[in-house]
């Protein structure tokens, strides 16, 4: 696994953190399934790590002086946390074909938070 596939999954996660436009993830997500790029956990190896492993790696990955700290606004430990379980499971919609933006009747985007 490359640098780069780690980068294309995070840069999925931060989209949720950041409440990016739901095309923009969709899009982004469609991309980087069609590229070939890791968009689920289980790309990774580690689909069962399990929550303690997973939180002790978002609070070494929001440590001061990291990257985490490089956005406008803060970033806190559980937003990092729901926002990469967001992204598994965003991933694994579209490995299965499924959309992850719904049009409802209203016609409003709504991105699906599993």
């Amino acid at each position: 696994m490359g640098h780069g596939e780690k980068v294309a999954f995070l840069t999925l996660t931060l989209l949720g953190v950041e409440n990016r436009p739901n095309q923009r993830i969709d899009r982004t997500y469609e991309f980087c399934f069609k590229v070939g790029l890791l968009i689920t956990l289980a790309d990774f190896d580690i689909a069962k790590v399990g929550s303690k492993r997973l939180t002790e790696a978002v609070k070494l990955s929001c440590l001061p002086g990291k990257s985490m700290y490089n956005h406008a606004f803060p970033i806190a430990e559980d937003m990092v946390y729901d926002a990469v379980l967001a992204a598994d499971s965003m991933g694994k919609l579209v490995m299965a074909g499924r959309p992850i933006i719904q049009e409802h009747s209203y016609s409003a985007a709504v991105v699906v938070w599993l």
